[in-house]
């Protein structure tokens, strides 16, 4: 495993689509303190001075149509990498990809990929950005929650517990990550809205498909959403 290590870079997801360009190894990883062009879901802004860790891992050649579900994987990873360095504070996640402290979002995870087959991606980088020091009024960071821990050992955190979770995906299928998700998840048998492009629907979130997919309980029966963003009521 090649783990690169940066102070700065202008994206760690840019820089390793970069070297999957080039060929770079399975599983190279890059490690960054500070962004310079951070992105989020939907290409946003991501907010990312230094203090913080901007992470991105490579994996080549997986199934198209279940590479999605690494995204689970990766909010395990993040969830466990801030709660087990917090104290007496509520860390949840919010489907699809965002890690919530006390209500506050703390972590997010945005994959990104390329593919020249049907059936196979090329490659599929999982970029995280996990608030360690510094972070907007909005949202929150570990060191406001109590964490004194380190660059080095966070960056080992969420390394080693992606991979303990994603090889659970591999040998166990996502039902058990789905499971462990659901766990953690916030706003579950509760009335939230999934706004969606076209419109907002309004619906009490009852769990996630055999893919990954939001359920939603409304006034009109069950609802399926497979992208948008979710907010409580």
């Amino acid at each position: 495993m090649d783990i690169i290590e940066l102070d700065e870079i202008d994206s760690t997801n840019d820089e390793l689509r970069r070297l999957a360009e080039k060929g770079a190894a399975n599983f190279t990883i890059i490690a960054a303190r500070k962004q310079t062009r951070g992105k989020g879901r939907y290409s946003r802004n991501w907010e990312s001075p230094e203090g913080n860790i901007y992470l991105s891992i490579l994996i080549k050649n997986l199934d198209v149509h279940t590479a999605h579900q690494v995204s689970f994987v990766a909010g395990l990873a993040a969830l466990e990498t801030v709660q087990i360095n917090v104290d007496d504070h509520e860390v949840r996640l919010k489907w699809p990809n965002d890690v919530l402290a006390d209500g506050k979002k703390v972590a997010g995870v945005l994959l990104e990929s390329a593919s020249s087959r049907p059936d196979r991606l090329d490659y599929l980088i999982i970029g995280f950005g996990i608030n360690v020091k510094k972070s907007p009024d909005y949202a929150t960071n570990m060191k406001k929650l109590g964490s004194t821990q380190n660059f080095g050992i966070i960056k080992t955190k969420l390394v080693d517990e992606f991979l303990k979770y994603y090889e659970i995906w591999l040998e166990e299928g996502f039902g058990k990550i789905r499971n462990l998700w659901l766990k953690n998840a916030m706003g579950l048998g509760e009335k939230i809205v999934a706004n969606l492009p076209e419109r907002h629907i309004e619906g009490i979130f009852v769990g996630l498909t055999a893919n990954g997919e939001l359920i939603l309980d409304t006034n009109e029966g069950e609802k399926i959403i497979s992208s948008g963003e979710v907010h409580a009521l």
